[in-house]
């Protein structure tokens, strides 16, 4: 009985270890940026006009209610403050109990030896890793994610009124979050327990509770719209069969844990690992029993269906992109701690030699290549706020909102080659560094090199 708790503790030790360290250690990257200025109610798609004083006041603002994600960083900040850690914890803490969620769902499926293969695959997942030290909500999603899966399979062996009330729960939210993979997961969750007679009424309970949720939630404004993609950049490339093919195996082997462009240029390099997870997903769900199997091999599947059918709508290979394919790592460290924790003798030590080193390979060449990306800090936006010597010249929309985010008053003038800062007392703020320009003075900068 020792094993599994055990298993468990091990996943959240080594999950913490590789997610909680440094986590203000970097500027935000874009997507960062994005999501914090959201939070506290500018418009990331409204157009920030170069060439003018702009006050904080005057900042576009976003029109209508937050979503559920922006509204919950927004009170976080609220209680906790904005500094980069601190955004970045509420990931990073999802990313640990998603973790410890998957050991113990596997836990429940196939024992003790797969709860310690399902947690540690988690936790040394490098697409998640680098997700749950990021601030944005991958993570958190998938944190509910992997508490819907365990609740269904739970209701499923008990039919408890009050579990699949929180089942309901857990799929509304999944609904409201506009992913649409892991909303069609809420359809197919309810579909799944009906398709059994005496858990129909728990399915139906589910269904209720998950679409008075999400009704509520959409009629408040907090839900996002799973067909909302955001803005397709014109580089990536048109849909066609065989990039579908190739963005869609490229995927799975990077969600799988094999961060291939790292190393090599192509997927195709690393097809005998990719193979390796595969095998090892399919004996997984041939161990385990034929409902629950499907289930999680749909699981699985469902992102990747789901980003083909909207590639073909819209044109580009977008949906198919590996961020957009995490919901189904639980399903694949599942499967694939099932398969493993199924072999015996050399071929167990072989195969889990070689899924464990090539994640732990993988994942420490992420983290060491990771925040390439800089942007100013939170520290530089303190000491512009305190210095205040005239504008703030900033070079990109993204840094000029989040500055003013961290309560930066201006005013503010986007730079651009066209429109450069007028001749008159300025910080200077670039991704990286500011200094002072125009005659200014303030001990927290150096004089910008052209004066």
């Amino acid at each position: 009985m020792r094993a599994l708790p055990l298993a468990v503790l091990g996943s959240l030790l080594l999950a913490a270890a590789v997610r909680l360290p440094g986590l203000g250690g970097r500027s935000l990257a874009s997507a960062e940026q994005a999501a914090f200025v959201g939070s506290q109610g500018f418009s990331t798609v409204a157009v920030v006009p170069d060439g003018r004083l702009l006050e904080a006041g005057a900042l576009p603002r976003r029109s209508g209610p937050k979503p559920l994600d922006a509204a919950g960083l927004a009170l976080w900040t609220r209680l906790a403050g904005s500094s980069e850690a601190t955004l970045r914890l509420p990931s990073a803490l999802a990313g640990v109990l998603t973790a410890v969620l998957v050991a113990l769902l596997a836990a429940r499926l196939a024992g003790a030896r797969a709860a310690a293969w399902a947690g540690a695959l988690a936790a040394l997942s490098p697409i998640h890793a680098l997700a749950s030290r990021q601030a944005g909500p991958e993570a958190p999603l998938l944190l509910v994610l992997a508490l819907a899966l365990l609740l269904i399979v739970r209701v499923e062996a008990s039919g408890s009124r009050p579990e699949a009330i929180g089942l309901g729960l857990a799929l509304g939210t999944l609904a409201l979050s506009g992913t649409a993979a892991v909303a069609g997961f809420a359809l197919v969750a309810v579909a799944w327990l009906a398709l059994r007679a005496d858990r129909r009424p728990a399915a139906t309970l589910a269904g209720v509770t998950g679409f008075v949720l999400l009704a509520g939630g959409a009629t408040a404004g907090a839900a996002r719209s799973p067909l909302d993609l955001g803005a397709i950049p014109s580089w990536v490339p048109m849909t066609t069969a065989s990039g579908i093919v190739r963005c869609a195996g490229a995927s799975f082997t990077r969600v799988a844990g094999l961060e291939y462009h790292l190393v090599v240029s192509r997927a195709l390099e690393v097809v005998p690992l990719t193979a390796l997870f595969v095998g090892l997903m399919a004996l997984g769900a041939s161990r385990l029993g034929r409902r629950t199997g499907v289930l999680l091999a749909a699981g699985a599947a469902l992102p990747f269906l789901v980003g083909v059918a909207l590639a073909l709508g819209t044109g580009r290979v977008t949906p198919l992109q590996a961020h957009r394919m995490l919901a189904a790592l639980p399903f694949v460290a599942v499967l694939t701690a099932v398969g493993l924790a199924s072999l015996r003798g050399l071929r167990a030590w072989a195969a889990g030699g070689v899924v464990g080193g090539t994640l732990a390979a993988f994942l420490a060449l992420a983290l060491v290549r990771a925040g390439h990306e800089t942007s100013p800090s939170r520290a530089t936006a303190r000491e512009v706020a305190r210095c205040r010597p005239g504008i703030v010249a900033v070079d990109r929309p993204l840094d000029l909102l989040c500055l003013a985010a961290w309560g930066v008053p201006g005013p503010f003038f986007l730079r651009s080659p066209a429109t450069p800062a007028p001749a008159r007392p300025a910080v200077v703020v670039g991704p990286s560094s500011a200094c002072i320009a125009g005659g200014a003075t303030c001990g927290a900068f150096p004089a910008c090199p052209t004066d």
